[in-house]
C-alpha cells in the first residue's frame, strides 16, 4: 500500500476496496477492528465484505455480513413503502422519477445488501407537488416544510415526509441506521445549493428519463449519462458541505462499470450545457483516486478543458487526505464553533465558485445572518438571558437625582 496522509484505517479500507496489496499478515486485531469501524461508519461495510471478504479475518467478515443483512432488510422495508407511493401516484397520474439509492441499489448494484439508503428521493414536476402532498396525506404521511431561503439555502427539496407512525428520526450519520425511520423527499428540481453556490443540472433531463420496472413497481429513472452527472455533482456538493460522500464516490465506480459507454463526449457536452463540468471533473477524479474507478485520462482532460478555470484548479488539487479532513468535521456544540464553521463553509464554497460574481454571492450570504440556524440559536440564548439581566439590574421605577 502506498504511503498516505489518510488515517491508517481509512487508507486500509480504500486499498482493500481498490484491490491494492496491503500486507494483511502484518495487521493486528486492533487494525482490523478500526477498519471495520470505518467501513461501517462510512456505509462501505457491505461493499468491503463483498469485494475483499476473503482477505478479512473471519470475525470481521461475520460482522460485516450481518451489516449487509441489515442493509438488505432495511432496503426491502423502504422499497415496500415506495411501492405504495408509486402505486398511488400511478392511480393519480403523477409521473415520478426515482433517484439515488432506491434506483442504484436494485438496478446498478443488483443486490439490496450492498448499497444502503437513508431515505427515498423522488423527482416530480413542480405543478404536481400539490397533488403529491394531498396523496401523501391520504397515505398517512406527515409533511414538514423547510424555507429554502433559511440557513445555507438548500433549495432542492422544500418538503420532507415521513410515516405518521414513525418513531425516532434517522441518525445524523445516514449510514448508521438506528431504527426503521425514513423520509420521503420530493424534489421539484435537480438543484444543488450551498451558501450562494447554486447549480441546476435538471434542464433537459426530464425529457430523457426512461421507464423502469423496479422492485417497487413502475416508475421513471434518469438516463445513464444523466445519472452519472447527478451522482457526481451530488457527491461534490456533499464534499463542499462537509457531509459523508465516500459511498457516492463508489456509486460512480459502479455506474462506470455498468454503463461504460456513458463516459463519452456526450457526457462532457451535457455537463458543459448545465455548467457542471468542473463538478463532474472533481467527482470522477476522486472516484478514480479512492476506488480505481474506470475513468479515462482522455475524459478527465476533456472535462478539464470544459471547466471554468477556478473550478478546474479546485478539482485538480483534490487529494484523498483533503477529502477526509473536509468530511470528518466535529459536531457543533457551541455558538463560537457555529460562527467559525460558518466562516469556514463560506471559504470552501467560494473556492468552488465558477466566477467572481458567484464568489461574491457566497460571501453575500453572510448578510442574511438572521436567516441562519446560528442566528436562531443566538436569539434564543439572548431571550433566556434578558429577563435574568432585567431582574438583576437596579430598579428604575423612581428617577435618580444627580448629587448636588
Amino acid at each position: 500500500m502506498a504511503p498516505s496522509d489518510l488515517p491508517r484505517p481509512a487508507a486500509l479500507l480504500l486499498a482493500l476496496l481498490r484491490g491494492d496489496p496491503c500486507d494483511e499478515a502484518t495487521l493486528t486485531a486492533a487494525d482490523w477492528d478500526a477498519v471495520g469501524v470505518y467501513a461501517h461508519a462510512t456505509g462501505l461495510g457491505p461493499l468491503l465484505v463483498h469485494h475483499a471478504g476473503e482477505r478479512l479475518p473471519p470475525l470481521l467478515t461475520a460482522r460485516l455480513r450481518l451489516v449487509a443483512q441489515r442493509t438488505a432488510w432495511r432496503n426491502q422495508k423502504l422499497l415496500a413503502a415506495l411501492a405504495t407511493v408509486l402505486d398511488a401516484c400511478a392511480q393519480a397520474d403523477i409521473p415520478v422519477v426515482v433517484l439515488k439509492g432506491a434506483y442504484l441499489a436494485p438496478a446498478v448494484y443488483g443486490d439490496l445488501a450492498l448499497r444502503g439508503m437513508s431515505d427515498l428521493d423522488l423527482w416530480l414536476r413542480p405543478d404536481d407537488l400539490p397533488r403529491f402532498q394531498a396523496l401523501m396525506s391520504r397515505l398517512e404521511y406527515t409533511g414538514k416544510h423547510t424555507d429554502p431561503e433559511s440557513g445555507p439555502g438548500i433549495v432542492k427539496h422544500e418538503w420532507t415526509f415521513r410515516p405518521a407512525a414513525a418513531g425516532a428520526t434517522a441518525a445524523a450519520n445516514p449510514y448508521l441506521f438506528g431504527g426503521d425511520a425514513f423520509h420521503i423527499e420530493p424534489h421539484t428540481s435537480l438543484t444543488e445549493s450551498w451558501f450562494g453556490l447554486r447549480l441546476d443540472i435538471g434542464p433537459g433531463m426530464w425529457e430523457r428519463t426512461r421507464p423502469w420496472q423496479g422492485p417497487a413497481g413502475c416508475a421513471r429513472v434518469l438516463d445513464p449519462r444523466d445519472t452519472l452527472l447527478h451522482v457526481a455533482v451530488h457527491a461534490v456538493f456533499h464534499l463542499i458541505m462537509g457531509k459523508p460522500m465516500l459511498l457516492q464516490l463508489f456509486d460512480l465506480r459502479r455506474l462506470l462499470e455498468v454503463f461504460p459507454d456513458g463516459a463519452d463526449d456526450e457526457l462532457v457536452a451535457r455537463a458543459r450545457r448545465v455548467d457542471a463540468a468542473g463538478y463532474l471533473l472533481a467527482g470522477l477524479r476522486l472516484a478514480r483516486l479512492a476506488y480505481a474507478a474506470p475513468v479515462s485520462t482522455d475524459l478527465l482532460e476533456a472535462l478539464a478543458a470544459a471547466s471554468p478555470r477556478r473550478q478546474r484548479r479546485q478539482a485538480e488539487r483534490l487529494t484523498l487526505a483533503g477529502l477526509w479532513r473536509q468530511i470528518q468535521q466535529a459536531p457543533l456544540t457551541t455558538l463560537r464553533q457555529r460562527l467559525v464553521r460558518g466562516l469556514h463553509d463560506r471559504i470552501v464554497a467560494a473556492r468552488w465558485a465558477r466566477d467572481r460574481r458567484e464568489a461574491l454571492r457566497v460571501w453575500g450570504s453572510a448578510l442574511a445572518f438572521t436567516r441562519t440556524d446560528t442566528a436562531a440559536l443566538l436569539g434564543a440564548r439572548l431571550q433566556r438571558l434578558w429577563p435574568r439581566r432585567r431582574r438583576n439590574s437596579p430598579s428604575t421605577s423612581h428617577p435618580v437625582l444627580p448629587e448636588s
